[in-house]
C-alpha cells in the first residue's frame, strides 16, 4: 500500500476516482438520451440499470458512497468531477438530449436523492428494496410536479 499512496493522495481519492470511472462507463455504455419516449421512461431505465449495478456489489457500493460522502480536501476535486458526471448523465437522460437549466437543477436534486438513500442503505437504515422504492417514488414525484408546473 505504501507504493500506491505515492501515486494517489488518499483512499478516498482512489475510491472517488473509481466512482468517476464507473459513471463514465455507464454514460458511454448505453444511449440513455434516446432509450425511451418520455423523461420518466428514460430515467426509469437508467435507474433500473443503476439499481442493478449497486445491488450486485454492495461492499463496493458502500466504499464508494462513503468516499463520496466523507471526502477530504485531497479528494474534493475528483468527488466534484464524479458528481458533475452523474448530474450531467441524469440531466441529458431527463432532457433526451441537450439539457436545459431546469433539467440540470432537477438532475442535481435526483442525484442528491440517490446519495441520501444509498447512505441510508449502507447505514442499514433501509433495505435494498426500500432504497429502490424511495428513489423511484421521489423521482416520480419530482417529474410529476415538473410536468404540472410546465402546463400551468
Amino acid at each position: 500500500m505504501g507504493t500506491l499512496y505515492r501515486f494517489v493522495p488518499s483512499k478516498n481519492y482512489l475510491l472517488a476516482a473509481a466512482l468517476t470511472r464507473q459513471f463514465r462507463r455507464v454514460e458511454a455504455g448505453w444511449g440513455w438520451t434516446a432509450s425511451a419516449a418520455t423523461p420518466a421512461q428514460r430515467l426509469d431505465q437508467l435507474s433500473d440499470y443503476l439499481h442493478d449495478r449497486w445491488q450486485t456489489d454492495p461492499l463496493l457500493t458502500e466504499a464508494m458512497v462513503k468516499a463520496f460522502r466523507v471526502t477530504d480536501r485531497t479528494a474534493a476535486d475528483v468527488v466534484n468531477q464524479a458528481a458533475a458526471i452523474i448530474e450531467d448523465l441524469l440531466a441529458r437522460t431527463l432532457a433526451g438530449g441537450t439539457p436545459t437549466v431546469v433539467d440540470r437543477r432537477v438532475a442535481a436534486v435526483i442525484a442528491d436523492i440517490w446519495l441520501a438513500n444509498l447512505t441510508a442503505f449502507i447505514g442499514q437504515r433501509a433495505t435494498a428494496a426500500q432504497t429502490r422504492e424511495r428513489i423511484t417514488e421521489a423521482t416520480r414525484r419530482i417529474l410529476a410536479n415538473l410536468a404540472l408546473s410546465s402546463t400551468a
